[in-house]
C-alpha cells in the first residue's frame, strides 16, 4: 500500500442536474490526498434492480448492495492495493469510486471477473486522475454540505450527553478572513443579523496562523435543523469575504425535571 489513513466516511445529498444525488466520501482521505503512488481511479457502476421511484437504493435492496460494496472493497485492497473513496447513488444506479496504483490496472478485468457478483453486472472504468480531481471536483463536499456534516457530528455528541436541543443557550462561533477589513464589514452583517460580534484577533495571535479569526456569538435552539440554518446564515456571509468558517461549540442543556 503506498499511503494509508484513517477512513471518515460521511454521506451528505445533492443535486445531479434535477436529480437527487446521495454521496458517501472519505473526509479522511482529504488529509492526504492526493496520495502518490495511487494515481489511477477506478469507478464502478451499478444498476440497482428496485430502485426508488426517486433514483435512489430502495431499503428492500439495501443488504445486496451492501453486500456486493464489502466484496468490491475487500477484493480491490487485496488484489489491486486499491482505497476506496465512496460511493454515490442516483437514477437509480449506484458508482463505487477506488483509486490504485496505475500499475495494477491491467489487472482490474480479472479481479471484476472472479468476483461473486450477485444478481448484478458491474461496469467499469479506469481513468488516470494522479491529483484526484474526481474527489476534490466530486465527492467532497461543497462548503455547505460539509458543514453540514459537522453539525451533524456535534449535534450527535449533544444528544449522546443527554442535551435538550429545543432549549436555546448561546452558541459561539468562529470565522477566519483574509483582513481585519474582512472583519469589519463581516460584523457589520452579522451584528444586523442578531449576533454578538466581539474583536478580532490578527494572525498568530490565536488558533489560525494566516487570516484573522473573528469570534461571535447568538443564543439559539439546536433542534429542526436549526444549527444547519444558522451556519448556513453565516456562510452566506462570510463565503463572498473569502473567509472560512471554523464551526460552533455551546455548552450542554439539560431539560429541567417538572
Amino acid at each position: 500500500m503506498p499511503s494509508s489513513w484513517t477512513p471518515r466516511f460521511e454521506f451528505y445529498e445533492a443535486l445531479l442536474d434535477e436529480d437527487r444525488l446521495v454521496i458517501l466520501v472519505d473526509l479522511g482521505a482529504a488529509l492526504r490526498a492526493p496520495v502518490p503512488g495511487l494515481d489511477l481511479r477506478l469507478q464502478v457502476r451499478v444498476r440497482m434492480c428496485e430502485p426508488r421511484p426517486d433514483g435512489l437504493r430502495s431499503q428492500a435492496e439495501a443488504d445486496a448492495l451492501f453486500s456486493l460494496e464489502d466484496r468490491l472493497v475487500r477484493c480491490f485492497g487485496e488484489q489491486l492495493e486499491a482505497r476506496f473513496l465512496g460511493r454515490f447513488a442516483a437514477r437509480g444506479a449506484t458508482t463505487f469510486v477506488f483509486m490504485l496504483p496505475a500499475a495494477r490496472g491491467a489487472e482490474v478485468a480479472p479481479a471484476m471477473a472472479q468476483l461473486e457478483q450477485g444478481p448484478y453486472a458491474p461496469r467499469w472504468l479506469t481513468e488516470s486522475d494522479p491529483s484526484w480531481r474526481y474527489y476534490w471536483d466530486f465527492l467532497f463536499p461543497d462548503p455547505f454540505s460539509h458543514q453540514r456534516i459537522m453539525n451533524r457530528g456535534v449535534v450527535r455528541q449533544l444528544e449522546e450527553r443527554g442535551d435538550s436541543l429545543a432549549h436555546p443557550r448561546k452558541v459561539d462561533h468562529w470565522a477566519h478572513l483574509p483582513s481585519r477589513e474582512a472583519c469589519t464589514q463581516a460584523a457589520e452583517v452579522l451584528g444586523g443579523l442578531g449576533y454578538a460580534v466581539k474583536e478580532p484577533s490578527a494572525p498568530g495571535e490565536e488558533a489560525h496562523p494566516e487570516h484573522w479569526t473573528l469570534p461571535f456569538s447568538k443564543s439559539s435552539a439546536l433542534d429542526d435543523d436549526q444549527a444547519d440554518r444558522t451556519t448556513w446564515e453565516i456562510l452566506e456571509v462570510i463565503s463572498p469575504l473569502h473567509g472560512s468558517y471554523d464551526g460552533w461549540g455551546a455548552t450542554v442543556v439539560r431539560a429541567q425535571p417538572s
